[in-house]
């Protein structure tokens, strides 16, 4: 339903209005670099702790596509958080 409202917006809007300046497509390239490896990173410590066997809530009881649909999520999360800092600090 998001999806839909948010596509008709997109569609409705004038191509003048889409039109993107140098500064915000650098934000979104430097925020999209740092979620990708930050989301790497969170893997990478998920699965350390997982063969260290150190975390009992990491057990691989847990589906893969659970812990992959998790990390998903929160790339896309801290994408967007990445996105609005690097908006703010003007880099």
């Amino acid at each position: 339903m998001i999806g839909l409202v948010i596509g008709l917006s997109v569609a409705t809007k004038p191509k003048c209005d889409l039109i993107e300046d140098e500064r915000s497509v650098k934000v979104r390239e430097k925020a999209g670099y740092s979620a990708f490896i930050a989301m790497l990173l969170i893997a990478t410590i998920i699965v350390l702790l997982r063969m260290l066997k150190l975390s009992p809530s990491l057990t691989p009881s847990i589906e893969l596509t659970d812990g992959v649909r998790n990390i998903w999520i929160i790339g896309v999360w801290i994408f967007i958080t990445f996105r609005w800092y690097y908006n703010k600090t003007g880099e």
